[in-house]
This record gives structure tokens, C-alpha cells and sequence, in this order.
């Protein structure tokens, strides 16, 4: 039964996939992602069945499960090589670019010179910064509620906002830098200009002592629009 719980937890990761590459522009990326997708729902059926059945033949409903999850896991690392690199990721947004991604990225107005000066020395330096919502199982719930199937029990899942910040050729000693983690929520602002936001994340070490650009917007915005209930957990 766990693997048919894994089964689930996968087909739910590559579904999130799906929504990220289809929005960044990367149709055959998606098209894998979604492959991996069906495999690994498919799979976690027949785990379900192998699970109810209390079967452990390989030529069984067992045997098909864990094809299947090969197959779901060979997609899914197929469609991570297929996703574009930063310097694509680039060329998408830049004036030249066929700027295809949801929201549209596309760099045209001279005031927008800076950002992709910026976007191109961080790809090229190897600077990575990545945010994204994943589904992440914290347990299983009671058998006697909430499971697909009486007395077994069902994955419990949170939603969580994962950032990652990679500084290529770190030197504690050497190297300075500045970050923070801004949301902005539905009457912030447009997208492009900002006027509200809120800081939930964020570091530094020797920061520069002059005033950055990012920093001056960063202190220009006002408090962000507060939601009627609480939208996240704080120190999570």
C-alpha cells in the first residue's frame, strides 16, 4: 500500500510539472511530464488492487505497478532534460525572444534594460534561483477514514512555496550578498509594477553599503493588501 500512497504522491508531482513547463513555454516537456503523469495514476490503481487483493505475484496486478512506475520515473527524468536551461530561458524573454511563457516575460521597453542585463550575468555566472509550490505528503491519515478504500489508509498532503538560491563559487570570506523572498497578492498591483508586497523570507552577508536598485524598490513598497484569513504558516 505504500507504493500505491508513493504512486499517488508522483502523479500529483508530475501534475504540478505539467502546469510549470506548460507555463514556461515548454510544450514537449509538459507532453513527458504528463506521460509520467498517467503512468504513475495508473500504477498507484494497480498497487491499490495488488494492496486489496493481498497478491504479491509479479506477473500480477504487483509486477504491473512497478512497470509502470519505471516507466513514470524514465518520463519524468526525460522531461527534466527537456525543460530549458537558464540561457533559454533567457532567449525566451529577451527583445528578440518568442516570449511564450504564462505569464508572458518579454523584455521590450527601455526601462526593462536593467532587468536583462542582470537575468543574463546571473545565467551566465551560473546564479540559479528557483520557486515553485509542491505538494509535500506529511503522513497517512486513519484507515477507519479517509482512504480510497475501507480500513487502508489515504496520503495527507500540504502544500508548501519552496525557494532554492544556488551562489556558484561561494567564499564566505570573499563573497557579499543580499536576498529576500517578496509575495504580492491579489490588489498589490500590476504585475509589472508593484506598489504592495510582503517580505516572508530572507538573508544577507556584508551586504553591499550603498542602496541597489532592488533594494530601493524592495523599500518602496508598502505593506501588501491583507488577506481575510491567513494565507501561510510563518516559520514553516
Amino acid at each position: 500500500m505504500i507504493g500505491a500512497a508513493a504512486g499517488i504522491f508522483e502523479a500529483m508531482q508530475a501534475g504540478i510539472a505539467v502546469n510549470r513547463a506548460g507555463k514556461g513555454g515548454d510544450t514537449l516537456a509538459a507532453t513527458l511530464y504528463g506521460a509520467s503523469m498517467g503512468f504513475s495514476s495508473i500504477g498507484a490503481g494497480f498497487g491499490i488492487a495488488a494492496a486489496a487483493s493481498g497478491s504479491s505475484a509479479l506477473l500480477g496486478p504487483l509486477g504491473i505497478a512497478i512497470v509502470l512506475g519505471f516507466l513514470a520515473y524514465s518520463f519524468y527524468q526525460w522531461a527534466q532534460r527537456k525543460e530549458s536551461s537558464p540561457f533559454e530561458q533567457w532567449a525566451k524573454r529577451c527583445y528578440f525572444g518568442l516570449a511564450n511563457e504564462t505569464p508572458k516575460v518579454h523584455w521590450l521597453r527601455p526601462d526593462q534594460a536593467h532587468i536583462a542585463i542582470a537575468e543574463l550575468n546571473a545565467a551566465t555566472l551560473g546564479l540559479e534561483v528557483g520557486v515553485n509550490f509542491r505538494l509535500r505528503m506529511t503522513g497517512l491519515s486513519s484507515p477507519d477514514y479517509g482512504g480510497p478504500i475501507a480500513g487502508i489508509s489515504a496520503p495527507v498532503y500540504e502544500q508548501c512555496l519552496e525557494y532554492r538560491l544556488s551562489l556558484p563559487y561561494f567564499d564566505a570570506s570573499r563573497s557579499a550578498y543580499r536576498w529576500t523572498l517578496t509575495i504580492h497578492r491579489h490588489g498589490d498591483g500590476p504585475a509589472t509594477q508593484y506598489t504592495r508586497g510582503e517580505v516572508v523570507a530572507g538573508g544577507e552577508l556584508d551586504p553591499p553599503a550603498i542602496a541597489t536598485s532592488a533594494s530601493e524598490r524592495r523599500a518602496a513598497l508598502a505593506t501588501s493588501t491583507p488577506p481575510k484569513k491567513p494565507d501561510y504558516r510563518a516559520n514553516t
